[in-house]
């Protein structure tokens, strides 16, 4: 392969450059590089996600939305066990053109009520604008961790988030042995939003 280019500073959109970070770049069926950019408040919690896109093959680059402002981020440890918080967002781009464009979707944790939830958005112009935000878990539980989810688009359109999620009780009896839950020295089985499982949410392309 050429040499690597030369490292540039991504635009921001205004907001603090020191605070950048969870670089996802998708290249789509025209060849533009898209990636957002998760910029976490100085000394906050709050996060907002950017979106910048490059027309020329990384050469130069253009802010072009933001994503979501003040989302608030989860601990870097969750309660309950020592389960370490990931990457705050997710990123895909949709293989066919919606209304003209390839569509955008971003999928970011959100912890607004003490618990953590997962949240989608999409975008079909171009990352100009944004459709309402919708929930991804549904526990019927609140209090109820879910995190960590990641993106990905099917050959046919179809958006695909992957996540973990502690909506299940910890098992009990002979599946509790099986999953090995005498290791633990805290005896969980049974216990609500300590064990993680792993769920798909499937939805269409639009």
């Amino acid at each position: 392969h050429t040499a690597w280019s030369i490292p540039q500073r991504l635009p921001t959109a205004g907001n603090n450059p020191q605070g950048d970070t969870y670089l996802l770049p998708h290249v789509d069926g025209n060849g533009t590089v898209w990636t957002p950019i998760t910029n976490f408040a100085d000394k906050s919690t709050l996060t907002s996600i950017l979106l910048d896109n490059s027309t020329d093959g990384g050469v130069s680059w253009n802010s072009v939305s933001t994503v979501v402002h003040n989302v608030v981020a989860p601990p870097l440890t969750y309660p309950n066990t020592n389960f370490r918080d990931g990457i705050e967002d997710t990123f895909a781009v949709g293989p066919t053109k919606v209304n003209g464009s390839y569509p955008l979707y971003v999928a970011w944790e959100d912890y607004s009520i003490g618990f953590g939830n997962l949240i989608l958005s999409a975008s079909f112009d171009g990352g100009k604008s944004w459709s309402a935000p919708i929930q991804i878990n549904d526990n019927a539980n609140a209090a109820i961790d879910a995190v960590q989810p990641n993106l990905t688009t099917a050959a046919d359109g179809t958006v695909l988030v992957a996540f973990y999620d502690r909506r299940l009780a910890c098992p009990t009896g002979p599946e509790a042995v099986a999953a090995g839950l005498g290791l633990d020295p805290n005896k969980p089985a049974g216990a609500t939003n300590y064990c993680i499982n792993a769920s798909l949410q499937a939805y269409s392309a639009s």
